[in-house]
């Protein structure tokens, strides 16, 4: 019993320095020890083995890793994504704000030419006074609608009311062309200023 134990403990010694033997840190006299070992005892030579292709397979090179420049690519590729996503919320954002901002001016001359339809023009300016607005800005602005009104009714049916739809959609047009080509030249230069950077 006595000598089953001594195998064993020696077997277990050995299985502790077989890790040390396959990283080449055993001692002169560990090493010499360790091949002893190895050429009395089968299935510890049979099981040193086994460690031995384990570890040639551990050890192989490694997986062949990503092409020269990949990172590089990668990260412009996340950076035109993220631009592209900032460019499309940007005009989302642009167009909406401008089509809601025509719209109350739009609504704002409707009002404007309505009220000043069902008012007398002598009430006018009584309102206007009345509430501290006679200044000349607001003369201005009354005349100006004063204006419009008289000639978009002295024009043949809603022919006028289109004209000046039209003439109001062609100046939103412009004005958003203007603010996207003026963007895009930004983006471009910032473009070009960040690839000169690497």
């Amino acid at each position: 019993m006595v000598e089953h134990m001594d195998v064993l403990d020696e077997h277990e010694i050995f299985s502790e320095s077989m890790s040390l033997a396959l990283d080449g840190m055993l001692a002169d006299a560990e090493q010499a020890a360790f091949d002893q070992h190895l050429a009395a005892c089968e299935p510890c030579r049979t099981r040193w083995l086994k460690w031995q292709r384990i570890s040639d397979v551990l050890w192989v090179e490694p997986f062949a890793g990503p092409a020269p420049g990949f990172a590089l690519r990668v990260d412009d590729l996340v950076q035109r994504e993220q631009r592209r996503k900032e460019r499309i919320l940007g005009g989302v954002v642009l167009v909406g704000g401008t089509v809601s901002i025509w719209m109350v001016a739009a609504l704002s001359v409707a009002i404007t030419v309505l009220v000043g339809l069902a008012i007398a023009p002598g009430a006018r300016w009584q309102i206007a006074e009345y509430l501290g607005f006679g200044s000349q800005a607001v003369a201005v602005v009354v005349r100006s609608v004063t204006a419009l009104r008289d000639s978009l009714l002295t024009m043949p049916g809603p022919g006028g009311l289109v004209a000046a739809l039209c003439v109001l959609v062609a100046l939103m047009a412009l004005w958003v062309w203007l603010v996207f080509w003026n963007n895009s030249q930004q983006a471009v230069a910032a473009g070009e200023n960040g690839r000169n950077v690497r």
